[in-house]
């Protein structure tokens, strides 16, 4: 059903795709107002935490020193080779080579025994790194230690021990050329051929393995760090503030999500499928009301959404008059009560009008305005007293509160029965709504929660139509269904939506307004014939 169509609830399909809605692109800035909260805790919590991670790492210090690597062309030399002909080298190989043999297991080795006691081969490795500057033939050692002078240290003797192997290496593969060269010479001369052309070759290669570099050079030695290089306290603590606004945000849509409660009138018209009718907003002056508190009035905006409720069930009928109203909730504390009040003093202004309570399980009239619990409705019902008995006359304040505006009249519940209802289905209650639709001008009906007791369902059959109240922030989509289920299989009209407390700014609800289900409510539900659950009675704060 559009919700421009009331008295009735959509298809289950329509139900089905509503519940099934998820955030809308229109909703981003007002999730993110509410969800500001999370957001914040879940950033802070996170920066804070990647702050005390940093405090709580120990300093560290870093030195690099850097080595040049040269082509090796020995051999050519020895034999004064000369030719101008280009050797062919893979430059990314060669730098990939040479930066193996720098992290060669025995240069770690060689590095500890130089560095003393505390230092193992398995301590070098993991505090020295050795990389390519680029596709250039230098490699930066960089040493990281708690104490900066032992990082200078342990950087420069490591790029020692690299010309030092790699020196060893090329002696040793010089010597065995020599070796191999001596042999030749020594099996020719015993065979009496002539070596004089090979005895300086092995003299020379005798004197390249003596003064052997390793064709590797320090061109930079590592000087003492001074400031830490770990761990970056502000670099963490920002990277920490970035994710958790990333978690804070995930999470608040994750909650948003998940989250069924009803946060705006579009909510409220989406999950019922009904017009909503009248916003009441959430002041003041409508808590104070309920406390029953003299001289109190609506402001302008909360007089007139109920003047707005009021017109509209004036006019919403062509066929009949609307003269009998029934409001009611899916579970308490959503606002029924209050919208009942208000809406049947807004009416008194402009003619006669009757609020009758029906909640004769839990009343709370009398509490609320101050009018005489009893006699009431259920002494009435049972043959006790008359109508003029039980009814009870309100003045109601003009506009801004100024003025006698009218006259209320009120009917309080009167003493909680045993049999509530049985008494709101009898044939008496009947004629008694018969009868009162001919005395006033409008009746508002304020019942008992529909999701907790059967007894509104059957005043509703005899009512002109049900206002639904429903909460923001309060009521949630789930409740909207259960509503729309019951209604629905009852057959009775539906007029549409009060959403109620429409503002940010709560007071705790109406008053003490409560039920106390452990106790009170103890019908089955009238759909499924199970027990109605129990719930505590909410908070007096």
């Amino acid at each position: 059903m559009s919700a421009n169509n009331p008295g009735s609830f959509p298809d289950q399909d329509e139900v089905s795709g509503e519940e099934a809605q998820g955030l809308r692109p229109g909703h981003l800035l007002s999730v993110l107002r509410r969800r500001a909260k999370l957001i914040l805790i879940c950033t802070a919590v996170a920066g804070l935490a990647a702050l005390a991670f940093s405090l709580l790492q120990e300093a560290k210090y870093e030195a690099s020193s850097s080595l040049l690597f040269r082509e090796p062309k020995f051999g050519l030399d020895i034999f004064g080779n000369t030719s101008e002909t280009p050797t062919n080298t893979d430059e990314e190989r060669q730098a990939a080579t040479n930066l193996e043999l720098v992290n060669q297991d025995a240069v770690a080795a060689a590095t500890a025994k130089a560095m003393g006691d505390g230092f193992d081969a398995a301590r070098v490795a993991d505090e020295v790194e050795a990389v390519n500057d680029g596709d250039s033939d230098v490699i930066t050692v960089t040493a990281t230690d708690p104490d900066p002078e032992t990082a200078q240290k342990l950087a420069n003797t490591y790029a020692a021990q690299v010309i030092a192997y790699r020196a060893l290496t090329d002696r040793q593969q010089i010597l065995r050329s020599k070796r191999r060269l001596d042999k030749i010479i020594d099996a020719a001369e015993g065979a009496g051929q002539d070596v004089s052309q090979l005895k300086p070759a092995s003299e020379q290669l005798g004197i390249l393995a003596q003064v052997q570099t390793g064709n590797v050079e320090l061109v930079q030695t590592a000087s003492v760090p001074t400031s830490k290089s770990s761990p970056k306290t502000g670099r963490n603590t920002v990277f920490g503030l970035i994710a958790g606004l990333v978690i804070g945000l995930l999470a608040a849509f994750a909650a948003e999500r998940f989250d069924r409660r009803l946060r705006n009138p579009d909510d409220v018209e989406e999950a019922f499928g009904l017009p909503v009718l009248g916003v009441v907003p959430e002041t003041e002056d409508i808590a104070a009301s309920n406390r029953g508190e003299a001289g109190m009035h609506l402001p302008f905006a909360a007089a007139e959404s109920f003047r707005m409720v009021r017109a509209s069930l004036r006019y919403f009928n062509i066929d009949s008059e609307i003269k009998i109203v029934m409001v009611t909730s899916e579970v308490p504390e959503e606002g029924k009560s209050t919208v009942a009040w208000n809406l049947a003093n807004v009416a008194a202004l402009s003619g006669s009008a009757l609020l009758i309570e029906t909640d004769l399980r839990r009343p709370s009239l009398s509490r609320q305005h101050g009018i005489s619990p009893a006699p009431g409705l259920a002494e009435y019902l049972t043959n006790q007293v008359d109508l003029q008995a039980i009814t009870q006359h309100k003045s109601v304040l003009g506009e801004n509160g100024n003025g006698a505006g009218g006259t209320l009249d009120v009917i309080a519940a009167g003493t909680p029965p045993p049999n509530p209802s049985e008494l709101l289905e009898s044939k008496s209650m009947a004629n008694f709504l018969a009868e009162v639709r001919t005395r006033y001008d409008l009746v508002v009906i304020d019942t008992a929660p529909v999701g907790v007791v059967s007894d509104s369902l059957a005043l509703a059959r005899n009512s002109d139509g049900v206002l639904i109240v429903s909460r923001i922030d309060k009521s949630t989509r789930d409740s909207a269904l259960r509503l729309k289920q019951r209604f629905r299989r009852s057959g009775v009209p539906i007029l549409g939506v009060i959403a109620n407390g429409v503002k940010q700014t709560r007071f705790g609800g109406y008053g003490s307004y409560g039920y106390n289900l452990d106790v009170d409510y103890s019908s089955q539900d009238p759909i499924s014939g199970q027990e109605a659950t129990s719930v505590p009675a909410p908070s007096k704060d």
